[in-house]
């Protein structure tokens, strides 16, 4: 008979999480996530911190390994913000994969054809402000070529 009995456990990676990365967690217990940045790394727990937005108060959460496998997290992760990591990872669902390629080449163009006509609007109302303010500049030059304005001198 053993004394100890060995089983495989989930702990946490040491090596791709450091302290200092930034983190959005949210517990399935939360109604949102909350970003703050990694303190203290062990393979059974992570220590967040993060500002509670009271003054020059900082505040602590603890993410246990045992939740995280078990799916009770959401974490996003990241070192500078230029990659962002997520677990559990996102399904990506493979079956319409090529159709929602094609939605969203569509959808792309047609938000491009949106935004240009949008922009076309603006560019003509301010082509007819910029006209509008060349008009006003002209009548005050012709008003002070003809002795309409007065200036005085203080």
């Amino acid at each position: 008979m053993e004394l100890i009995i060995e089983k495989p456990e989930s702990v946490l990676n040491t090596l791709e999480i450091k302290t200092g990365m930034l983190v959005y967690a949210k517990h399935v217990s939360w109604k949102c996530g909350i970003s703050g940045f990694f303190t203290a790394i062990t393979e059974k727990e992570m220590i967040v911190q993060y500002h509670p937005r009271i003054g020059n108060v900082t505040n602590h959460f603890f993410i246990n390994a045992k939740e995280v496998a078990a799916g009770d997290w959401q974490i996003r992760y990241s070192t500078d913000l230029s990659k962002v990591y997520e677990y559990p990872k996102p399904i990506d669902n493979t079956e319409n994969s090529e159709d929602k390629n094609i939605d969203d080449e569509n959808k792309n163009t047609n938000d491009t054809d949106n935004e240009n006509d949008k922009n076309t609007n603006l560019n003509n109302e301010n082509s007819d402000t910029n006209n509008n303010n060349m008009k006003d500049i002209n009548t005050f030059q012709e008003m002070e070529a003809n002795n309409d304005i007065r200036r005085t001198d203080l």
